[in-house]
């Protein structure tokens, strides 16, 4: 058993399995903004850490991948691995997991690596419900796995792409197609840090929103207790940081339409219909340079929250009223990347990492005039 998750919304994708032997694959690793080549390794030991911790299937896990669908990385080890776990017992190989977590795009990378003149050919759409039956890639087909005996014994049995389980936590279904094309990350997932004091409120697009309501800390220094505010979003949504006095006309200004939105139904995206969670307290923050505790949004995202302070209230909006779920950082980092914005929201600079701010700055070379050119301003000045 097979069992995909989506690290773009890893808490709300690992759902429970009922098979004594499931190998997790965290798919979409293209998307996930790593710090550095060096830091790679640590941050994937941190996503399979998490997963161990707290999927409902950890007692059954025999292996847990980080791998890109899209990219093929780490696909290679991770084929092998499935099909070494079925030498066990030559059954199928059933792929489940919540709908748009990528299994169809993993099978149809298996299909084109490995079958001689083959080429993947199941339908992959960022739309829930694509697949709507059990579709079957014969094992015997896989020719190069075959040769390698990577299979083992008769290569019986199957390859089975199941209907994607419904994400009830997910905020996706009530989209539109040109929003979910805009709010749905296909590139980098883009960190922005936010410094905010109490009194401030976060967008996420209309679809949800952070309002921070009060901080308490004994540092003298930090006057009015200000927390960082990391938002990990799709480069294409919009984020707005405004008071939170002015939110009734932020909600209905233009500045938080996506860039292919088109004219939203009232009933279903009007920012006056976004729906509390309910107020959050977050207690002994004690990192100024990596995150506390990260607010996830199911289908769009997480914020990070850093700060020196023994109490952080925040209340938290969506438009569907769930899909939110407060976990340890998996990325704790990330602060320290891309740009920065200041407490009342003015863009700053980007941060230089310590190997950039060391390099000698190359000076422009001034062009050298030719003797004749020399001769030509004399010549004139006379």
């Amino acid at each position: 058993m097979v069992q995909i998750v989506d690290l773009t919304d890893l808490s709300a994708t690992m759902g429970k399995i009922q098979h004594e032997n499931i190998i997790v694959v965290a798919n979409k690793c293209d998307l996930i903004p790593f710090q550095q080549a060096v830091h790679e390794q640590k941050n994937i030991s941190t996503i399979k850490s998490y997963i161990m911790k707290h999927s409902p299937n950890r007692e059954n896990i025999k292996k847990i991948h980080v791998v890109s669908a899209k990219s093929g990385h780490n696909m290679q080890e991770t084929v092998e691995d499935i099909f070494n776990l079925r030498k066990l017992n030559d059954t199928d190989i059933y792929f489940i997991g919540c709908v748009n977590v990528g299994k169809s795009q993993l099978i149809n990378w298996i299909v084109t690596k490995f079958k001689d003149k083959g080429k993947g050919n199941f339908t992959v759409s960022p739309l829930a419900g694509t697949t709507l039956g059990n579709l079957m890639v014969p094992i015997k087909s896989l020719d190069w796995l075959v040769k390698k005996r990577i299979v083992g014994g008769v290569p019986k049995g199957v390859i089975v792409d199941t209907p994607g389980i419904p994400n009830n936590q997910s905020m996706l279904p009530a989209l539109t197609l040109a929003e979910f094309k805009t709010v749905v990350p296909k590139d980098r997932l883009r960190p922005t840090t936010y410094i905010l004091r109490p009194g401030k409120s976060l967008w996420l697009g209309r679809y949800a929103r952070i309002d921070f309501l009060e901080s308490q800390t004994t540092l003298k220094d930090n006057d009015g207790a200000y927390v960082y505010f990391t938002t990990v979003v799709s480069p294409l949504l919009p984020v707005h940081v405004t008071g939170t006095d002015n939110n009734d006309r932020i909600a209905r200004s233009p500045i938080l339409r996506t860039i292919d939105e088109q004219e939203p139904k009232p009933e279903v995206l009007d920012p006056i219909l976004l729906h509390s969670i309910g107020v959050e307290e977050i207690k002994d923050g004690i990192y100024n340079t990596q995150f506390h505790k990260e607010i996830c949004f199911s289908g769009i995202g997480w914020v990070g929250v850093t700060g020196v302070f023994s109490s952080c209230k925040v209340e938290i909006f969506t438009y569907t009223g769930q899909g939110v779920h407060i976990r340890d950082p998996i990325l704790p980092y990330l602060i320290s990347r891309g740009k920065r914005e200041s407490k009342s929201g003015t863009k700053l600079y980007p941060r230089l990492t310590p190997e950039k701010a060391q390099m000698p700055q190359k000076r422009r070379r001034k062009p050298i005039q030719s003797i004749g050119d020399e001769f030509k301003d004399v010549a004139m000045a006379l």
